[in-house]
């Protein structure tokens, strides 16, 4: 397992800025923000040549790309027109050279929203795209509200496009809003479908707290590892299990309001509590993780 750092935790920084701390902070590999709702890091306009100076700067820091978190599929696959299926193909293909210039292995990919249904539009479509670049895998994250919320809808979905380079974002944090049961059960419901993984914890909180969100009812709010209600313990050692060796994305949400610090020294403590996690699961001993939600 890799530790990279999603820079949606620093999409209001520069993109120069934002490598540097992940960098700074000690991560090794980054998971490029596109061009979105949090900021803009690589929009799909960035040229080969602002992207082969990208690189480069990568390679002084000592950074890799693992992915680049695209909304390539726009609103979703299942209720985009056709007109904008041809406008998501020609912003794929910009995405595809810059991940190709970046030697980027994933990129992420839209399926849509749950309450539209046809996933079986949103499949063949998403096959259609991924077909632009089979070295280059497309994932799609499982997250609330979407037409995979959980990892058996997941699994399906991606049985469904069919495709060996069309794979997973598991997302446990984002699951906690669906207020339904998840955990170390999730990886092996997912196997080799289990691509990318976001690391973030998430919890309940007041209404009105800074940085939180609402969904079915519900606050809900970026929280430090260990105080939200994943269980990470369980769900790393079932990848481990799994020989997953891919990458796990800090993929930290909390403004400096809600972590009462600054977001360099909360990423920083981000992945420090993952290596911790990481380090007791490897040390031996272990049983077999409970399947808990």
């Amino acid at each position: 397992m890799k530790i990279a750092l999603d820079t949606i935790a620093l999409a209001k920084k520069p993109l120069g800025q934002a490598i540097e701390i992940a960098a700074r902070t000690g991560y090794e590999a980054v998971e490029l923000y596109s061009d979105g709702w949090a900021g803009r890091h690589v929009p799909s306009s960035m040229t080969l040549e602002e992207a082969k100076s990208l690189k480069a700067r990568m390679e002084d820091l000592g950074l890799e790309c693992c992915a680049i978190s695209t909304y390539i599929g726009g609103r979703g696959f299942n209720v985009i027109s056709e007109e904008d299926v041809r406008r998501q193909m020609e912003e794929c293909r910009r995405y595809v050279a810059i991940a190709r210039v970046l030697e980027c292995p994933s990129l992420r990919a839209i399926a849509g929203p749950k309450e539209a249904g046809n996933a079986e539009r949103s499949a063949r479509l998403l096959s259609k795209f991924a077909e632009t670049d089979p070295e280059i895998n497309f994932l799609v994250e499982i997250h609330f509200g979407s037409l995979i919320e959980t990892a058996e809808e997941a699994a399906r979905y991606a049985d469904l496009v069919g495709r060996d380079n069309v794979g997973v974002i598991y997302d446990p944090g984002n699951m906690v809003a669906n207020d339904a049961e998840f955990g170390a059960k999730d990886v092996r419901v997912l196997g080799r479908r289990l691509m990318h993984a976001h690391i973030k914890d998430v919890g309940e909180v007041p209404p009105g707290t800074p940085g939180s969100f609402e969904y079915g009812g519900k606050t809900y709010s970026w929280l430090p590892m260990g105080k939200g209600k994943v269980k990470y313990k369980e769900i790393l050692g079932a990848m481990a299990e799994m020989r997953y060796d891919k990458y796990l994305s800090v993929e930290c949400e909390g403004d400096e309001k809600a972590t009462g610090e600054g977001v360099e020294k909360t990423i920083a403590k981000e992945k420090e509590a993952l290596e911790k996690l990481i380090t007791e699961i490897s040390g031996g001993g272990q049983s077999r993780p409970a399947e808990s939600g």
